[in-house]
């Protein structure tokens, strides 16, 4: 019988082993021994007695981290952060502050035109009365001023006063008529509406349109306040009898600022000795 012959298996020869990578020179340069190397730095120990790590005391930068540059700025951020918020802050607060002011001023500013508006409107409204009060006494008494009036008593009476009978406006009425007597001596002859009412105060404050002059006043110990028109009345050319006269009208006013201002009583200085 017929047998396989036997396989003989032979040992892989050995690899050549690879070099040994060249050993750095020392040459001139100083060798930390082993035991060196392998001990601890020393640790600083602080008063509590607690030991700090020096690797944690120690500074790491970015690099050494491995985190990106500008990663550890948040004490920085913070830093600079809170001033710049403070700074916003009080810039807030004076911009609120300018425009609560700026409402209050443009307020003002309002109010100080609405009260001299209103003032000239008082004034312009005083004035139109005394100039219409005295055209309607000039038209009723001009002829008698001038001496060419022919009424006497009360005809005359009613002609003059007459149209101001019912008008509550109307604080006096009065003509003075100058002339001179058969003595060549100048005389003058006065109607009044209220004889009683003859006594007022002037305040040279009010306006002028063709001789006709409005002037601001007060009657009763300024209780009353008035607005007085007058106008002088020529004589006629070659009239040497008539001398003319005048013409004037006493209307209750509105009340304004000036008449205030005038019943305060004026501060006489004290004489120095």
């Amino acid at each position: 019988m017929y047998q396989a012959a036997p396989q003989i298996v032979y040992p892989a020869a050995p690899q050549p082993a690879a070099p040994a990578a060249p050993r750095p020179s020392t040459r001139g340069v100083a060798v930390t021994p082993p035991s060196a190397r392998m001990a601890p730095a020393p640790q600083a120990v602080p008063a509590g007695g607690n030991r700090v790590s020096a690797r944690r005391a120690a500074p790491v930068s970015a690099a050494e981290s491995g985190r990106p540059a500008g990663v550890n700025i948040g004490r920085r951020a913070a830093y600079v952060g809170k001033p710049l918020l403070l700074c916003f802050a009080i810039l807030g607060v004076m911009a609120v502050t300018a425009g609560v002011l700026y409402v209050i001023r443009s307020r003002q500013t309002r109010d100080i035109k609405r009260i001299q508006t209103e003032e000239q409107e008082i004034f312009e409204r005083n004035m139109a009365l005394g100039f219409d009060k005295y055209r309607t006494a000039r038209n009723a008494g001009l002829l008698f001023v001038m001496g060419k009036d022919k009424a006497e008593g009360q005809a005359l009476e009613d002609k003059l006063f007459g149209p101001f009978r019912n008008d509550d406006k109307v604080y006096n009425v009065i003509y003075d008529r100058n002339f001179k007597d058969r003595r060549n001596l100048q005389q003058t002859e006065q109607k009044a509406m209220f004889r009683d009412r003859l006594r007022v105060d002037s305040i040279e404050h009010g306006k002028e349109d063709s001789g006709v002059r409005v002037i601001y006043g007060f009657a009763e110990n300024k209780t009353v306040t008035i607005v007085i028109s007058r106008e002088p009345i020529k004589a006629e050319t070659g009239d040497n009898a008539n001398l003319g006269g005048m013409i004037t009208v006493i209307a209750k006013a509105e009340s304004d600022k000036f008449f205030d201002k005038a019943k305060q009583p004026k501060v006489v200085p004290e004489k120095k000795e």
